[in-house]
């Protein structure tokens, strides 16, 4: 049995690098010799969203999606800076300027076509945090207009309550608000829940000065989204196969790297 999902898997991961080194071979004599592009600094825009992105003690901007981001433009040999941009300043600067790109963005319906979707960044999960002896998290009903919550009106945050069915008047929505300080105002009592992925449960528990243990997650609600790079709707179709395609490249060295049958190391 262990044999033959082996084999399962391995033909699994064999299709998956034929598709890409198809898609490679069609991408790739479109973009050859087109290196105008290449003399364009791109500014990758993000604001402080741990653990994917965020500024170090020393002002450096490090995160889980930097180096991917890093190995996709080098791959691709495209000039490129990254730069802490407020979330509100980084999306009308990608709407309005086609050497700026911000990330990550979710993908969703009011966004689709008003951004260019460059390549995929991860796919992740949003849940509903609370401290743990609030609330009975089997009986509890969020949508009743008893409970309060807080998101930027820009950012996904508030697309997934109202998913959830919480009505608006439960819903105080800001202009410009960071996830770091609503964890505080959770922290303080002036909300009830928080919208965290299980990725950054850790990072904003510490903010709080509390432990992952003093949390629980409501499992009957999750949101689950694709979030980009994107960019301006009239980027430099060159520049864009040539992001596209090295991130098939790097995808196809990633699969063959693990790829079991071959032995590869």
């Amino acid at each position: 049995m262990n044999g033959f999902l082996m084999l399962q898997n391995c033909a699994v991961l064999f299709l998956s690098i034929t598709v890409l080194s198809i898609i490679q071979f069609l991408t790739l004599p479109a973009i050859k010799g087109q290196d105008g592009v290449n003399a364009t600094e791109i500014i990758l825009a993000a604001d402080n969203v741990p653990p994917y992105v965020y500024l170090n003690e020393r002002g450096e901007m490090i995160g889980t999606l930097v180096p991917k981001l890093s190995a996709i433009f080098q791959e691709a040999g495209i000039k490129h800076r990254f730069m802490y941009t407020p979330w509100n300043r980084a999306m009308s600067d990608t709407l309005n300027k086609t050497n700026v790109f911000m990330f990550p963005l979710s993908r969703t319906k009011v966004r689709e076509n008003r951004f260019e979707w460059i390549v995929p960044l991860q796919e992740t999960s949003y849940r509903l945090y609370g401290f743990k002896g609030d609330f009975d998290p089997q009986k509890i009903d969020i949508t009743s207009g008893d409970y309060m919550f807080v998101c930027q009106e820009t950012t996904v945050l508030c697309t997934i309550l109202r998913s959830f069915g919480i009505p608006e008047k439960s819903i105080v929505k800001k202009s410009s608000i960071e996830i770091s300080q609503i964890a505080k105002m959770l922290k303080r009592g002036r909300i009830d829940f928080l919208i965290l992925t299980e990725s950054g449960l850790e990072t904003y528990t510490t903010i709080m000065g509390v432990n992952v243990s003093d949390m629980v997650v409501l499992d009957k609600y999750s949101y689950q989204v694709v979030e980009y790079l994107a960019g301006n709707k009239n980027i430099d179709k060159t520049l864009l196969l040539k992001l596209r395609s090295a991130a098939l490249i790097l995808e196809k060295k990633q699969l063959e790297k693990t790829w079991p049958c071959l032995g590869s190391k």
